[in-house]
């Protein structure tokens, strides 16, 4: 008896002095909360599935992740385990042909003549088979070959609708093709050519002061008023159509601003004044007008000289 007494009492020194030295601020990481519902991971605790080890979410049943419930099925989520970014700097992704997924693409992989090397600026497009894209060449686009000797050239569809092809600036309607510069024209009007052919530049009532006395007029004077300042005689001759093909309905102004008469001829062509009048302006401050009616036809009013005085 006394020494069953003994052996009891060395257990109950040895282990409060167990107690007595355990760490006092030790809290559980994983506990079951009070009302059996719940299970709780404390900060720092962990659940460790070893190998073999299951986690069953049965049906209806779901994670969540910062209150939001992670509503993907398995064998998407399985999918992730597969998913990667490494090593898929530049690549492409794509539907599958099953249709049943995305995947990486090499870019090399793409059907576009295969790799990107040595295409620096050429055009991608769908092959004339539709069955692939391919990488072109821009001078191979039909556009007459080559960008060589093209500089200022425009593109656009051919008659036929089958190619495109380009164009020098003077063969379409342009502002390009009025004389290929916009020197000498300010405060000119752009209109359609009499052959509807082109653009052409009229001027708007500009003011050309001459001071010879002969004057040929040339198609930048289309428009213009045109004063002659001589004390000696002025002849205007207008240039054959051959020569300086004016547009019909063009109008040209001229002032006899001086004492010297302009007498007005044409070379070739016809130029008609009524009967009434000569082709001789009538002194000075005169006023009178070039129209032209036909290709080859100019009619010539104003202040001029009366016949037979």
């Amino acid at each position: 008896m006394k020494k069953t007494f003994l052996i009891f009492l060395a257990m109950f020194f040895i282990f409060a002095t167990v107690g007595w030295t355990a760490d006092a601020t030790y809290s559980a990481g994983v506990y079951h909360k009070a009302g059996g519902d719940e299970e709780v991971i404390a900060s720092g605790g962990k659940i460790t599935v070893e190998s073999g080890g299951i986690i069953d979410v049965e049906s209806g049943g779901y994670f969540k992740i910062a209150g939001t419930a992670v509503t993907a099925s398995a064998a998407e989520l399985n999918k992730l385990a597969v998913a990667s970014f490494n090593n898929k700097s530049g690549y492409v992704a794509r539907v599958n042909s099953g249709e049943t997924a995305l995947e990486y693409v090499a870019p090399t992989a793409i059907p576009i003549g295969g790799t990107f090397n040595n295409k620096s600026k050429f055009v991608c497009r769908v092959n004339a088979g539709e069955t692939a894209m391919e990488c072109v060449d821009p001078t191979t686009i039909t556009i007459g070959g080559a960008f060589a000797n093209k500089s200022g050239y425009y593109v656009r569809v051919n008659a036929g609708e089958t190619a495109l092809e380009y164009v020098a600036p003077a063969a379409i309607p342009t502002v390009e093709n009025l004389g290929g510069t916009f020197a000498n024209h300010s405060r000119h009007k752009v209109m359609v050519n009499a052959g509807e052919t082109a653009l052409t530049y009229v001027a708007d009532g500009e003011i050309k002061a001459e001071t010879g006395t002969t004057y040929a007029p040339v198609i930048g004077d289309v428009g213009r008023v045109i004063t002659i300042e001589n004390d000696g005689a002025i002849t205007v001759t207008i240039p054959a159509n051959s020569a300086v093909a004016f547009p019909t309905g063009t109008e040209i102004e001229f002032v006899q601003k001086g004492a010297g008469a302009i007498t007005f001829a044409i070379t070739d062509d016809t130029l008609n004044v009524s009967t009434h009048w000569t082709k001789v302006t009538n002194g000075a401050w005169s006023v009178v007008r070039l129209r032209k009616l036909t290709a080859t036809i100019w009619v010539l009013t104003g202040d001029l000289v009366a016949s037979g005085s």
